[in-house]
């Protein structure tokens, strides 16, 4: 047994539960055969080190709970405050009560609890969480939603979230109801990413952040749609030239009514998926490409966050969903094909976001 004196706090009693955890590992084979084996442990404890029997009952019922359940997450739902509690790693947990700031946990899962309800989620957002098939959003038992994201091949974070008092899981049952028209976002285009002429690249990379300091959400006229806000904000500061560029013409539009230069690669026929992250990366891959033919790079890249944003927002608000810090992922099927997957951070650590378009 431990043969050093200390006094109980809330970091010997994390290590307390550690070494019983490390100690019993190798010994469990069912429920009643280990609440043996940690009771003997627990009685000669309790003599040795003069443990209250509050402290040896919270360590046995978590010590139970970590081989058999999902560790200290087991019960926090008990509390009918809690609103969302999210688990970045087994020793990066978080938490919020309804109205309040979201928090640090102060108690970690054990790695191998970890893997278990990691796994958990999985089979209830039906797939693995992977680099292509990074998000997915469950309802579990009618009562907590179930929201996870590949991090990293060794971090995938997960969120269990509470129904909301006031409106429910109305968000989530719209995404899974209601008839999403993907299509419906997209604007028209006369122009593919093939072919750019030379020069066009650096020119949008140039000419975009001057022109977006005149354009502003909030301008438009009363009367005015904001096409038309657009429209005239375009006449009024370009030169002569790039007024009659029917391509530059496009991507502008884009930029400032659509997707950005995602609306080309969705454009095309044989459109398959585009991933971005961050603002310097979007990847494509098309239907007629092999497994063994890499992806192709997007030359026309996002301005920065902010236009990575915008595109989000045009993606979410039509069907009024929301993504921010509380409400960091979405994924959902259009009736149309396409599977979307968004998530932001600080679940994940930049950007995130996947269309594709399914046979």
């Amino acid at each position: 047994m431990i043969s050093t004196n200390w006094t109980l706090n809330a970091i010997h009693f994390a290590r307390l539960r550690f070494w019983l955890y490390e100690l019993l590992h190798d010994k469990v084979s069912d429920l009643s055969q280990t609440e043996k084996e940690l009771d003997l442990i627990l009685t000669d404890l309790k003599k040795e080190k003069k443990l209250s029997s509050e402290t040896v009952d919270s360590l046995r019922a978590l010590v139970l709970d970590d081989f058999f359940a999902w560790g200290p997450l087991t019960h926090l739902f008990d509390d009918p405050e809690l609103e969302m509690v999210r688990v970045h790693d087994s020793y990066h947990l978080e938490y919020s009560l309804y109205g309040d700031q979201i928090c640090a946990f102060p108690v970690n899962i054990m790695p191998a609890t970890h893997r278990r309800i990691i796994a958990y989620v999985e089979q209830q957002i039906g797939h693995e969480l992977t680099s292509e098939n990074a998000i997915g959003i469950a309802l579990w038992n009618n009562k907590i939603l179930v929201e996870a994201a590949y991090k990293s091949p060794r971090e995938k974070v997960f969120i269990l979230r509470r129904e909301d008092p006031g409106c429910g899981f109305s968000k989530w049952m719209t995404i899974k109801e209601q008839d999403i028209a993907f299509q419906s976002l997209l604007r028209k285009c006369r122009f593919s990413l093939q072919n750019l002429p030379e020069g066009f690249v650096e020119k949008c990379r140039m000419r975009v952040p001057a022109l977006r300091k005149f354009f502003s959400d909030g301008a438009c006229d009363q009367d005015e749609t904001r096409e038309e806000y657009v429209e005239r904000m375009l006449k009024l500061h370009l030169d002569a030239s790039e007024r009659t560029d029917s391509l530059f013409l496009e991507f502008l539009r884009n930029y400032f009514l659509g997707l950005g230069p995602l609306e080309w690669i969705l454009a095309q026929k044989d459109f398959s998926s585009v991933t971005v992250r961050g603002d310097n990366s979007i990847v494509y891959r098309l239907k007629s490409q092999s497994s063994a033919e890499p992806d192709f790079v997007c030359p026309v890249l996002f301005q920065d966050h902010s236009s990575i944003q915008n595109v989000i927002e045009r993606i979410c608000t039509p069907d009024g969903f929301r993504i921010d810090e509380k409400q960091p992922l979405l994924a959902y099927q259009s009736k149309d094909g396409f599977k979307v997957q968004i998530g932001v951070p600080p679940v994940l650590n930049e950007i995130f976001l996947r269309i594709s378009k399914s046979d």
